[in-house]
């Protein structure tokens, strides 16, 4: 698998006067000829593959529950804390190193099948997730994830909607995010480091 960083930015309300809640971004595209492959395709479409996910009870959206490829299993953890903790914000966060980190993350890999209606208010995750990571599987997808100033009630920024294509951000009060409700059926690789 390889991951490209298309764009890197942080995300910063002009009223944060001490950067109290910036929010590092970053855009992705997974390169992965699995994620591509008949058999993966058509096993995200068999509904026996799902189960309601243990993230939101909510009904639309599934948790995908058949074989994951190994290369999205397996995926990308070092390279992932590579990212960000070069990110000189995300370093004075986590002070402590990459190797401690490394030692110490879990990588949680998922695919969901989000379906019509599915919608995520405005939020910030639980403080054990260190970094999240959303890619757009199968389609272009017409949804996808708003991000928010923290003082502010409108979106500033809309990840990309590409095939393959999605966002890495790390997981600050400032990165305040939701999932307008959904028009038609998306499939998304969702993954988290966990310290």
């Amino acid at each position: 698998m390889d991951l490209v960083v298309n764009k890197s930015f942080t995300l910063k309300s002009p009223d944060d006067v001490y950067n109290q809640y910036s929010a590092p971004i970053w855009e992705i595209e997974i390169n992965d000829s699995t994620l591509d492959s008949p058999d993966f395709l058509q096993a995200l479409t068999i509904q026996s593959n799902y189960e309601t996910s243990g993230y939101h009870h909510d009904s639309l959206r599934k948790k995908f529950t058949g074989a994951m490829p190994a290369s999205l299993e397996n995926a990308v953890t070092n390279q992932l804390l590579d990212i960000v903790l070069e990110d000189q914000f995300v370093s004075s966060r986590f002070p402590m190193g990459t190797q401690w980190y490394r030692n110490r993350c879990v990588w949680s890999p998922s695919i969901f099948m989000d379906l019509p209606g599915f919608r995520m208010s405005p939020h910030i995750d639980n403080s054990h997730v260190m970094v999240h990571m959303i890619v757009n599987l199968v389609q272009d997808n017409s949804n996808a994830t708003d991000f928010y100033y923290f003082d502010q009630d409108d979106p500033v920024y809309r990840a990309p909607t590409k095939k393959h294509h999605g966002v890495l951000f790390v997981n600050t009060p400032g990165a305040m995010h939701a999932l307008k409700p959904v028009l038609t059926p998306r499939w998304i690789w969702y993954a988290q480091l966990l310290i």
